[in-house]
C-alpha cells in the first residue's frame, strides 16, 4: 500500500479488502486448472489460466493484510482495521499472523481485536 496516501484513504482500502468477497474455485476447480497448466506445459502452449490463479483468493488477502500488520510503520488504527478485515475474511491461513499479533503487538486494542478475530476464525469450522 502506498505509504504516501493519507491514513483515511489507507483505512478505507484495508476495509474494502476485507469486505470484498473473493471467488474461490474450490478443490475441483483448482484441479482442473492444474491439469490444464500441466497439459499446456507438455504441449508447449500457453495455459488457459496463469499458474498464479491456483492460489486461493482468501490467502492473497490474508498475505496482504499480514504484511501490513508486520509493517512497523503502520499506525495502530491501520493495524486494528487490518485485523478487523482479517475477521471479515475468516480464513484459517490467518491463524499464524493472529497469534503473532496477540503475542507481539504493542497496542492492547489491536491484541484484543486479534483475540476476538482468532476465536471467530477457529469457530468457523463448526458453522
Amino acid at each position: 500500500m502506498d505509504q504516501a496516501q493519507p491514513e483515511t484513504v489507507r483505512l478505507k482500502a484495508i476495509e474494502a479488502l476485507g469486505a470484498t468477497a473473493q471467488a474461490d474455485l474450490g478443490p475441483v476447480g483448482r484441479q482442473v486448472q492444474e491439469e490444464n497448466i500441466a497439459m499446456a506445459g507438455r504441449l508447449r502452449t500457453q495455459p488457459l489460466v496463469p499458474a498464479s490463479t491456483l492460489e486461493t483468493r482468501h490467502q492473497l488477502q490474508i498475505r496482504y493484510l499480514s504484511a501490513l500488520l508486520r509493517d512497523p510503520r503502520a499506525s495502530s488504527s491501520l493495524a486494528l482495521r487490518a485485523v478487523k478485515s482479517i475477521g471479515q475474511v475468516k480464513d484459517r491461513s490467518s491463524v499464524p499472523v493472529l497469534h503473532e499479533v496477540i503475542a507481539n503487538h504493542q497496542d492492547e486494542a489491536v491484541r484484543l481485536q486479534a483475540t476476538k478475530v482468532l476465536s471467530h476464525v477457529l469457530a468457523r469450522q463448526y458453522e
